[in-house]
């Protein structure tokens, strides 16, 4: 497979271990079914992933720490795919935080990171983010809960990541708001929607087959 040198996507994912994923469709799904959900949602962020040419580095950002055995099992990433555990005891801004300074100390000099939520990002988005990172240091997938579901960058960016309100409606518009103070002119990628919620799985029935 043709790899960029220069390029790293970076995936956060966990374990796919009933009651510890998708706790959010509980009820009405079972945890069972709800991590049944999850896989779908990883397989297609991983298929999407697979459909970059050339491919960029592959970081799997994992937890539990020890979950990269079971996470190759259940979803036989891509075949370049480097796993870094998470460290714990961390919210997200501090994991974001992290994971992008290891990345650009790393010598990367394109880098954007996902979750596996959205079952609408497709390929396209993917290329989209690391071609608008040629014109401006920020790209940011906007999804219609008020949060993102793609963040990019050209450089190290910390203040993106400190005091903003995680998994609220307010987590795009306060990183917006940080990257104006830190005059960090920012790429907005086409709106899409994460699945979180038993309504948010409702326009997506396939998922639960």
């Amino acid at each position: 497979m043709e790899t960029s040198p220069n390029r790293l996507l970076i995936v956060f994912l966990k374990a796919p271990v009933p009651g510890e994923v998708k706790t959010r469709l509980c009820p009405p799904l079972t945890p069972d079914e709800a991590a049944a959900v999850y896989r779908r949602l990883v397989g297609h962020t991983l298929q999407s992933v697979s459909g970059l040419s050339p491919a960029p580095a592959l970081w799997l950002y994992h937890t539990p720490p020890d979950a990269s055995g079971q996470i190759q099992d259940a979803f036989s990433p891509p075949a370049h795919a480097i796993f870094k555990a998470q460290p714990p005891d961390t919210d997200l801004g501090q994991r974001l935080e992290f994971i992008f300074h290891a990345a650009f100390a790393a010598g990367f000099q394109h880098v954007a990171a996902i979750g596996t939520d959205c079952a609408e990002l497709a390929p396209a988005h993917l290329e989209q983010a690391f071609a608008a990172l040629e014109r401006n240091p920020v790209v940011l997938g906007p999804a219609h809960d008020g949060g993102y579901y793609l963040i990019a960058l050209s450089q190290p960016a910390p203040a993106l990541f400190r005091g903003i309100p995680w998994s609220t409606e307010y987590t795009l518009t306060s990183t917006l708001a940080a990257a104006h103070r830190e005059d960090l002119p920012v790429t907005l990628l086409d709106w899409l929607h994460d699945v979180d919620t038993p309504a948010d799985l409702d326009r997506f029935p396939a998922l639960r087959s």
